[in-house]
């Protein structure tokens, strides 16, 4: 018979496991204090009767929530990036089901798009010289991303002055084969300290504005 451990010698190590980690998300907590943004996803946790939870140390998240609306479970992430120069970052993310293939990314020129790259999206032109000068906006339907842009809060997201990146992409290995139903993934990305709850509330308005417009368009 195979080697099996003593049942009384896992649980001491089970615990020092849960010590480790645990003295790692303090010494964390005071590189990276996690101001007000545990706060926040608190309350608008709260408010939509969700649970917020502590995030650890692990990915370097503070705190984080599941939301639901119009029948689409929306995870909310706070956090901070493992750097020399710590910056507060708060992620919006939600896996759907979809009817059409569609992928697309809403970003601020600055950001890197290694990824949208590499799957061969193509930058679109939105006719508008201050976004188009501003910011880089690619998919793979130009007609479905200029009717998501015609949703004032999802404008919004790609004329905020603070850097974010909305993104629709498949979860799929292979992205160029598409059955109806395959899972893709919905993610806003926003970086910097969230200031206060409204905005917090904002931004999650943002992100459901999309859901609301990608499924009046049958996407999804």
């Amino acid at each position: 018979m195979p080697n099996q451990e003593d049942p009384r010698e896992q649980s001491p190590r089970g615990e020092e496991e849960g010590l480790e980690k645990s003295r790692l998300g303090r010494l964390w907590d005071r590189l990276c204090p996690p101001s007000r943004r545990v706060e926040f996803i608190q309350a608008l946790a709260a408010e939509h009767g969700a649970q917020c939870q502590d995030g650890g140390y692990l990915h370097n998240i503070s705190a984080r929530a599941e939301l639901l609306h119009a029948g689409v479970t929306v995870h909310v992430a706070s956090g901070v990036t493992p750097t020399r120069a710590p910056i507060e970052f708060t992620i919006f993310r939600a896996e759907i089901s979809a009817k059409q293939p569609l992928e697309f990314r809403l970003a601020d020129q600055s950001i890197v798009h290694d990824l949208m790259d590499k799957v061969g999206l193509k930058d679109l032109q939105m006719g508008a010289a201050e976004i188009d000068r501003q910011f880089r906006i690619r998919g793979s339907d130009p007609v479905i991303i200029r009717q998501l842009l015609t949703e004032p809060l999802i404008r919004e997201i790609v004329t905020d002055s603070r850097l974010a990146t909305l993104e629709f992409s498949s979860m799929q290995r292979k992205r160029d084969e598409f059955a109806p139903g395959d899972k893709y993934e919905l993610r806003l990305d926003v970086t910097g300290e969230i200031r206060s709850l409204d905005e917090l509330r904002t931004h999650y308005r943002r992100f459901s504005a999309a859901i609301d417009k990608l499924r009046e368009l049958e996407i999804i």
